[in-house]
């Protein structure tokens, strides 16, 4: 059995990690094979939302589709109120899943105060390696929240699938134990409603995109831009591989890092996809009723 942050973590991270610990390990008792043969598209009754929250330099994504909702990640430590604040006018107090794609603090670091504060039944995270796991305050914090807040584990397998209110939320990567950095081990997940669909890339680098464009259907009508849109992502052959109509950043205004980069904003406009960022347009939201999406944005840009 590998149990996580197994380092100098003692008292109650003891008892976390053996919860953690186990929970990946019942999980794995039980794994089976996963078909990813893209199914018919189903009919669909309703519209579903996926909203992109502006929370600076990080990621923060919901779906919203027929009383089930989603929330992948929440921003630095200091943006989960953030977060809150967007579920609360959205109506919504509770989450039936929450997926942490990978343990930086700009996409984990708020999803302890989520959990604190609103009802949350799931959470998904990668069964990391190791040498991989982090000893962070940040992480440590999460495992807490989960631990106190009950809230169920579930280790990221791909090829798993979730029904969120007549739609299905598939997990593409990670795929393999050899990956040696944390954004590579970001969950990657595609969400199909109707005859549209939505990929979410975490900060998933070439790596992954090469890995997963031969496993799964990438085709996208929009697509999460991976890691920011920093070069490191979103090469060529993976965006020729996902054609999105509509591609939305997640990122912070005047941020250090020079993300988005010219060459990722170059290879989307080359497809013919409409941009969106939250640097310049805020909150983004989507909205499909299974055959188009409409975006509308906070602002205009």
């Amino acid at each position: 059995m590998k149990i996580p942050l197994k380092r100098k973590l003692g008292g109650l991270i003891s008892v976390i990690i053996f919860v953690i610990a186990a929970g990946f390990y019942i999980a794995k008792e039980y794994d089976h094979i996963f078909d990813f043969t893209p199914a018919p598209s189903p009919t669909v009754n309703g519209s579903c939302s996926v909203h992109f929250i502006d929370v600076g330099q990080g990621d923060s994504s919901l779906i919203s589709c027929n009383g089930v909702n989603v929330l992948i990640d929440a921003g630095e430590n200091n943006k989960g109120d953030d977060v809150l604040l967007k579920l609360s006018e959205l109506g919504i107090n509770k989450l039936d899943y929450v997926i942490g794609t990978h343990a930086h603090s700009d996409h984990i670091g708020g999803l302890d105060t989520v959990l604190n504060a609103i009802e949350v039944e799931n959470i998904i995270l990668s069964d990391l390696p190791d040498k991989l796991v982090p000893t962070t305050k940040t992480y440590t914090d999460l495992l807490e929240a989960i631990v106190e807040n009950e809230v169920n584990l579930i280790p990221a397998e791909a090829g798993e699938s979730f029904d969120i209110g007549g739609g299905k939320l598939t997990i593409l990567s990670p795929i393999t134990d050899s990956y040696k950095d944390l954004n590579n081990w970001s969950i990657v997940t595609r969400f199909v409603y109707g005859d549209t669909s939505f990929l979410f890339m975490g900060d998933a680098e070439e790596t992954v995109e090469n890995d997963i464009i031969d496993r799964s259907t990438l085709r996208s009508t929009l697509l999460k831009v991976g890691h920011h849109g920093s070069s490191t992502s979103s090469s060529e052959a993976f965006l020729n591989a996902v054609r999105p109509d509509f591609a939305v950043i997640e990122v912070g205004k005047g941020n250090s890092y020079g993300h988005p980069s010219a060459q990722t904003l170059s290879l989307l406009r080359n497809i013919g996809a409409a941009v969106y960022r939250t640097d310049i347009n805020g909150d983004i939201t989507a909205v499909s009723d299974g055959k188009n999406i409409t975006i509308t944005c906070e602002n205009e840009g």
